[in-house]
Order: C-alpha cells, then structure tokens, then sequence
C-alpha cells in the first residue's frame, strides 16, 4: 500500500505546494504544464482527466505489479490498477516536493522533469518517512506537450 501513496503523495505534494516556479522559461513551463496536471487529477481522484496527457506510446512504471503501463491511457490505467490494489485516499499521507530538474532541448519537442520529495505519514499513530523522485519525459506533439514516460522511484538513504 505504502508504494501507491508514494507515488500519490509525490504528485499531491506539488499541488500542495505550488506549481512550477515562474522564474522558468516560458518552454519549461509549458513542458510541466501536464505534469502539475497529472498531480491535479491525482488529488481530485479524476482519471479521466489523465487519459489526454499521455502520448500513444507513453510508459508509465510503478513499483507494483505489473510495474509498466503502456499507451495513451498508461495513466489511467495506473492509476486504476493502483487504486484498486490499495484503496487509496488522499488523507494518508503528506508529500513536500520540489521541482529538482526541468530540461528543454533546443528545438523544444522534448523535456525532462523531475520531482524530488520526502514523502511522511498523516497518521500520528503510525508515523513513517520516505524520499524519492517523480520523472516525467514530454514531447511535443501536435503543438502540445505529451508525457511520453513517468516513474516513480524511492531513494534509500542509509540509516534511516
């Protein structure tokens, strides 16, 4: 259960805390527009929403089975998949991120970024902490960004 609220929680955590910095370049941008999108979707629990972010040959991975999505609906069908395997709700937990990497190439028709968090138990009773990272690859298609990829992956760090 734990692996899907991270995940949820990495993309609640940029809806909580904001959207991308308005110091980036207006391509930048425009590339994380779909991401703070996924994250929206995600937080009001709306599918749906996901099924046109995602380009026809997109990946999406999770650390649960089947652990890759493909397709134009990847998205949603993770998010189905992982609502279902852990009855998710937004209440358990809280994520605090940051936008640690956003990456346009020149011609503009690609991007990389990445979301970096501690992820940490709402439930007093059962306090618990987690870090990791978000990544999202876009392409421009059809003049919109597209997420071609998305993965959620969390970072041990020793000792804790």
């Amino acid at each position: 259960m734990k692996r899907f609220i991270l995940l949820v929680g990495a993309a609640l955590g940029i809806a909580c805390t904001g959207s991308a910095p308005a110091q980036l370049p207006h391509d930048a941008l425009d590339a994380v527009a779909p991401v703070t999108a996924v994250i929206a979707a995600i937080k009001y629990d709306n599918a749906a929403a996901l099924s046109a972010l995602y380009a026809d040959d997109a990946v999406v991975v999770d650390e649960q089975a089947p652990f890759e999505w493909t397709g134009s609906d990847a998205g949603t069908q993770w998010f189905a998949a992982s609502r279902d395997w852990t009855k998710w709700s937004h209440r358990v937990a809280h994520f605090r991120a940051t936008l640690a990497n956003v990456q346009v190439d020149d011609g503009s028709s690609s991007a990389y970024v990445v979301l970096a968090g501690t992820f940490s138990s709402a439930d007093p009773k059962k306090p618990w902490q987690q870090h990791g990272t978000l990544t999202f690859t876009l392409r421009k298609t059809g003049g919109r960004w597209k997420i071609s990829s998305q993965a959620w992956a969390q970072t041990f760090i020793a000792g804790h």
